[in-house]
């Protein structure tokens, strides 16, 4: 039998790390397994980067002074991790000359942002500007202010605003647009970077990970994703799991076959390593053919 396992952070252990203790257990009990580290950001997500793109350099600047810092000083390829980047406010951002950017950089570019952000714009109804002064609950008059700012700062820098991927950490996504990157999510790079896809079709089953399952979050973004694409791949996936608060039912809409949780009912006290590799031992063993 052949498995794929990609697990999220489980058990204190970091994706990498799950991935691997899930997988030993499978091949132990003689399948064939392939661990694919996915991550939406943070170090799983660089460990996983500097392994599909060792070529790139691989950098998670913590503001706009040290990403435009990153995009005129670094040459050749370069994988930006923006997800804890601080946002910056329109004022910071009108002070940046794009136009420098475009000039200076020469080399792939992708940044990589939450995926709820990558096809956010950075004006419009929908847009970064608009969501964030809902969130904060601004004055609706210094929202539309604000929102006219970015509109005339990416009128004057020759940026389009509006279009998916601008609004990203405030407008962060525009300057990288603006030195022609792209904008992606961990898990995406992460699946793109090492052929997930195509890896998962050959597989017979699919095993994730994470230390919570519930319906709100399903599991965090690299379970929604794993479920997602072995759905495509139609292929069945498995959640080996801290806690599973998810029905049988609910678990098949989100594309999940079954969830096999270390840890039952409610509670406080966290998965081990070693409960982990039990349940993981068990799965294996009634998943196998």
């Amino acid at each position: 039998m052949r498995v794929l396992v990609a697990s999220d952070r489980l058990a204190g252990l970091g994706a990498r790390a799950a991935s691997d203790l899930i997988g030993a257990e499978f091949a132990a009990e003689g399948a064939q397994v392939a661990v694919v580290p996915l991550s939406a950001g943070g170090p799983d997500f660089h460990d996983a980067a500097v392994t599909f793109a060792p070529e790139a350099g691989v950098l998670a600047p913590k503001d706009l002074s040290e990403l435009v810092e990153v995009l005129h000083t670094v040459p050749g390829a370069v994988v930006l991790d923006l997800t804890d980047t601080a946002v910056p406010s329109v004022g910071e951002l009108a002070a940046v000359d794009t136009a420098r950017l475009r000039a200076e950089r020469d080399g792939s570019l992708v940044a990589v942002v939450p995926p709820d952000e990558t096809q956010l714009p950075l004006v419009g109804l929908s847009g970064w500007v608009a969501e964030d002064g809902r969130r904060l609950e601004r004055d609706l008059g210094e929202t539309l202010a604000l929102a006219t700012a970015a509109e005339r700062w990416a009128a004057a820098q020759e940026l389009n605003a509006t279009v998916p991927g601008a609004g990203a950490r405030g407008g962060l996504g525009a300057l990288v647009q603006a030195a022609g990157g792209r904008i992606s999510s961990g898990v995406d790079e992460c699946a793109r970077g090492f052929d997930v896809l195509r890896v998962m079709s050959r597989a017979d089953v699919v095993v994730t990970g994470t230390e919570v399952l519930d319906f709100h979050r399903v599991g965090g973004d690299v379970v929604k994703r794993v479920a997602s694409l072995a759905g495509e791949a139609l292929r069945p996936a498995l959640a080996v799991v801290g806690r599973n608060y998810v029905s049988a039912r609910e678990l098949r809409q989100v594309g999940l076959e079954a969830a096999y949780p270390v840890l039952d009912g409610f509670g406080d006290e966290a998965a081990t390593a070693t409960g982990v590799a039990a349940v993981a031992r068990r799965v294996a063993r009634t998943w196998r053919w």
